[in-house]
């Protein structure tokens, strides 16, 4: 059986329509890779629901840091880039 337990899952949402989009989120840190069994249950979910990978590089903190974040979906894939300075976006 395969088995996933996301570090995070986060809710984007409003105070009129509640809930907007929900994300479960893997989050590594430096060069740690995704395991092999951790990335076929996240594109199992990711044909139902929203799903992150997100990866920090944390090599100056606290001055500077980055973070990678890669949609999982089931057939293609989003990549996307956030680099912070301070902590702010």
């Amino acid at each position: 059986m395969k088995r996933w337990t996301p570090d995070c899952i986060v809710r984007a949402k409003d105070e009129w329509d509640g809930v907007l989009a929900q994300y479960y989120c893997e989050i590594k840190t430096g060069n740690a890779s995704f395991e092999r069994l951790q990335s076929a249950v996240m594109k199992e979910l990711a044909a139902q629901e929203r799903v992150l990978q997100i990866r920090v590089q944390s090599n100056d903190l606290p001055e500077q840091y980055s973070l990678r974040i890669r949609e999982v979906e089931s057939s293609e894939c989003f990549y996307g880039a956030v680099s912070a300075s301070n902590g702010v976006f």
